[in-house]
């Protein structure tokens, strides 16, 4: 069976955050961890498919009700405030590539950014 969504970002059953980075532009990836990693608890707690250094990214759920529920774990209001300030911060970042080692992935920055607020808005 073909996987269709290959590098794509599950955010509910049947939705799909498409990350189609060119593999052209890795070596201008920017490392976002730094600004991304704020809360270790939170990425910790999403980390329940496999780890990050087996699936990459696939090993983290993203479904908001399981973000909501992780959330309140973690202090929602404050996950909020260092959201928005993630967003604003990689809206500002002049690359369209961006790597997150954490993450064990690569990120095309508008399938970041959309990964970033449906994040924020499942808070």
């Amino acid at each position: 069976m073909e996987n269709n969504h290959k590098n794509d970002i599950s955010i509910d059953d049947g939705l799909w955050i498409k990350n189609d980075v060119d593999v052209n532009c890795l070596k201008e990836a920017h490392e976002i961890d730094v600004t991304l990693i704020q809360n270790p608890q939170f990425w910790n707690l999403l980390e329940q498919e496999c780890v990050s250094a087996c699936c990459g990214i696939d090993a983290f759920i993203f479904w908001s009700e399981d973000v909501s529920h992780i959330a309140k774990q973690c202090g929602r209001e404050e996950l909020k405030f260092q959201f928005s300030q993630i967003i604003k911060a990689v809206l500002i970042i002049d690359s369209e590539v961006f790597i997150s080692k954490r993450l064990n992935t690569f990120f095309k920055k508008s399938a970041l950014l959309k990964l970033l607020c449906h994040i924020e808005n499942s808070l």
